[in-house]
């Protein structure tokens, strides 16, 4: 009776009136309703709210600008008109709904430490107008309390989020529409939206360069909770986003600047001149002087400005990797041109030259007469070929293009290209953190392997059947040391901490490490050589880490601390086992030696799986020491936070469990006739025993659709989608079903990638 038989799960699932895929779509339609609804609610307001007079004027933050706000005691408005010099899908991808790093890393920017992380639940088939790009997904953002004192300080927020493009018309539409749940949508939803809608819309002009920018958000009390107040957390992180003419501006321009070839001024200056030296302004022609006007470097064109001439403006190379250089006005005016312009952009770098020297004729001959006689100046005659800046600076967001653009930026980890000089640097340092990642990763093989943690230098600090932890600590050097063996695949386990997606590792780390993690986010992926059998990834990732106690909400953004590090990942399916080491590194960029890199900890694992007892076998390895010039002792937060992630068998197993069973078929009472259900309710299905009220209490399980007992199920964490994790029972007959089923699919999946690894090598060798 408690097989999973013939008369078990299948059938009952093939009864059910109603599959998944059916409720889902049914889901999707609401959800697309509702966002359609929120959409007209932001145009009805663009176009009527001037007409009231219930608003009342705000400062603004400069003259393009109006801000309106209305505050009653159950709703709270803001309105907000503003032109701004950036095109529409620059603004868009502010907030990109595509790449969850910019979206992570803009938010941070706007909103600021009550921002924790926000992940992509899903996305859901939008509805609309099929001459417009539009799309439409749920997102779970996770936000925190300005007083960080609350012991629940941490909040997640689900949110209906609706971008919609018009590409003829260079119009685009957003809304993002709070939701009160995710599930059992068709019981009522009316009651789904939440209490918070934000949205804006764009007009874009190309010939005035310069696109007009609607926002509005509200934040009101639902007719469902009358005696509930306004909260003014809500309102303030409202008023921090329609920062419109401030804070977005900011972030597009830098990354429209990051967008363009950087140009290093060590390079500039070195033996490979990328322009001849200059002592004087290309721009304004005044001669350069130690004092009064000293030379400045751009570092889109590479030629010498004055102070007067040139601006310093934050560029965004990578994601949230914002570093302040030198920029002419010449080069700034280009760069706006081209992002308004992209199709022209490659014709005007084609004539570029020849109306520069138009234009500087008069200029040029002003200097020759004015210019001393030194053998080492030279000015730039007719036929001087100018730097390939111009042509590829094409390389900026294109219009209305701006999303494939950001997205394959992003699948890169940066916002640009670089020149053949740039890319021998590039590969060269590359070439170093592969390097440092290798080296790492045999420093955990080699703790795998060895004995010595049965020595009496280790301290035994855990010791159950599953687990065991070790630890060695002294004055400058900390090690712990984890072996357990868990029911779950390589896969499974890998995925916990997921080396390609940025929403299941933020959503793993918040649960992991807990208040200690602020958010995570890919800067660039490294190539790397791979087979059929052996895979390998190299990645560097970017993690914010928050400081314990009381120190957080006193210092505020001073209390965090990024950490940058490599993450290296190699997965041999033949012998199916598993390697991964976290190396943290001081930088990326400007390496000499493999030791400019290095920092004072780093952390991996690896992994064995045994098809036959269906287990793996975990072996975690985390090391922090002093570093002499850097650090004065050993960190206790990171120390804590290593003792924390080497907890295998509760942090990691937890995660992948309910990913697991979230995998399934998940059923609900309301899904299966009610005719079966009083044929089945009556005893156990898996030890025939009748029911009791009091004793013997019937749970249905999600899987197979029957009820049984509390001592033939468990009370299981199920996360059908990232970020919602949700309670139900599961007959222990269905759970072990689920764990064959994971470990058989491991095994074909191992098979079959080495059996077309030796196809395709009988092939080469024929």
């Amino acid at each position: 009776m408690g097989g999973l038989g013939p008369t078990s799960p299948s059938s009952t699932r093939n009864s059910s009136p109603r599959s998944n895929s059916e409720i889902r779509s049914a889901e999707d339609e609401i959800l697309s309703s509702l966002a359609q609804s929120a959409l007209n609610q932001i145009k009805s307001m663009a176009q009527n709210a001037s007409a009231r007079g219930e608003w009342t004027e705000k400062k603004a933050a400069s003259a393009n600008e109006v801000v309106y706000e209305h505050l009653s005691s159950t709703e709270f408005r803001i309105l907000v008109k503003c032109v701004v010099p950036c095109t529409a899908a620059e603004i868009s991808n502010v907030l990109s709904h595509e790449d969850s790093d910019q979206f992570n890393a803009s938010m941070l920017d706007l909103v600021g430490d009550q921002f924790k992380y926000g992940v992509t639940v899903r996305t859901v088939p939008a509805m609309s107008d099929p001459n417009a790009d539009s799309r439409l997904a749920l997102r779970a953002l996770s936000l925190s309390n300005a007083n960080s004192f609350l012991a629940s300080s941490t909040r997640t927020v689900y949110c209906l989020d609706y971008a919609e493009t018009d590409l003829e018309g260079r119009t685009a539409c957003r809304v993002m529409q709070s939701l009160t749940r995710t599930e059992n949508l068709e019981t009522n939803h009316q009651d789904v939206t939440g209490d918070s809608l934000l949205g804006y819309i764009l007009h874009e002009d190309p010939l005035a360069k310069r696109t007009t920018v609607f926002f509005y958000a509200t934040h009101c009390i639902r007719d469902t909770e009358k005696s509930a107040s306004l909260r003014k957390a809500t309102i303030q992180r409202l008023r921090k986003i329609a920062q419109v003419s401030t804070k977005w501006v900011m972030i597009a321009t830098r990354r429209r600047f990051g967008a363009q070839k950087i140009l290093d001024p060590a390079t500039n200056s070195g033996g490979t001149m990328v322009v001849p030296p200059a002592h004087f302004c290309r721009e304004c022609a005044q001669q350069f002087t130690p004092l009064l006007r000293k030379p400045h470097c751009c570092c889109l064109c590479g030629h010498n400005v004055c102070s007067s001439c040139s601006g310093v403006h934050e560029v965004e190379e990578r994601v949230a990797m914002v570093e302040k250089l030198r920029i002419c006005v010449e080069c700034v005016t280009r760069v706006r041109s081209d992002a308004f312009e992209p199709q022209e952009a490659a014709q005007r770098a084609t004539n570029c030259h020849v109306t520069k020297l138009q234009s500087q004729a008069p200029r040029r001959q002003k200097v020759m007469q004015s210019a001393p006689r030194n053998p080492f100046y030279c000015v730039p005659s007719d036929n001087t070929k100018l730097p390939e800046s111009a042509q590829s600076n094409t390389m900026t967001q294109q219009r209305y293009s701006g999303s494939t653009a950001s997205s394959s930026a992003s699948s890169r980890g940066s916002y640009g290209s670089n020149d053949s000089s740039e890319e021998r640097r590039k590969t060269t340092e590359e070439g170093r953190l592969a390097d440092i990642a290798h080296e790492a990763m045999g420093r955990v093989l080699t703790a795998a392997t060895s004995r010595t943690f049965a020595q009496g230098v280790w301290k035994e600090r855990k010791f159950t059947m599953a687990e065991t932890v070790y630890e060695q600590r002294t004055a400058k050097e900390f090690r712990v040391l984890t072996r357990a063996m868990v029911p779950c695949t390589i896969d499974e386990i890998s995925n916990v901490l997921s080396s390609e997606d940025s929403d299941q590792l933020n959503a793993s780390l918040i649960d992991i490490l807990g208040k200690q993690f602020e958010y995570a986010i890919n800067i660039r992926k490294i190539p790397t050589t791979s087979t059929r059998t052996l895979h390998s990834s190299l990645s560097v990732k970017l993690i914010s880490f928050a400081a314990p106690g009381l120190h957080r909400p006193l210092l505020s953004r001073t209390a965090k601390r990024d950490v940058m590090f490599l993450d290296y990942v190699e997965t041999n399916h033949e012998l199916r086992t598993a390697c991964r080491v976290m190396q943290p590194i001081a930088r990326t960029d400007g390496l000499r030696t493999k030791e400019d890199a290095l920092d004072d900890t780093f952390a991996g694992y690896v992994l064995r799986e045994d098809p036959i007892t269906k287990h793996t076998v975990v072996f975690f390895y985390g090391h922090h020491c002093c570093v002499p010039g850097r650090s004065t002792g050993l960190r206790a937060y990171t120390i804590r936070s290593l003792r924390t992630m080497s907890n295998v068998t509760t942090k990691w197993v937890d995660i992948a469990l309910r990913r697991r069973l979230g995998a399934q078929r998940i059923l609900r009472p309301s899904s299966i006739p009610s005719l079966s259900l009083h044929a089945l309710s009556a005893s156990c299905f898996t030890c025939d025993l009748p029911f009791h009220v009091l004793r013997r209490k019937k749970r249905f399980c999600c899987l197979c659709g029957h009820y049984t007992c509390g001592s033939c199920s468990r009370a299981a964490s199920i996360e059908e989608r990232i970020g919602i994790v949700l309670k139900k029972h599961v007959c222990l007959a269905c759970d072990d079903a689920v764990g064959r089923k994971a470990f058989e699919a491991s095994s074909s999946k191992s098979r079959t990638l080495v059996q077309q690894g030796r196809g395709s090598d009988h092939t080469h060798r024929r």
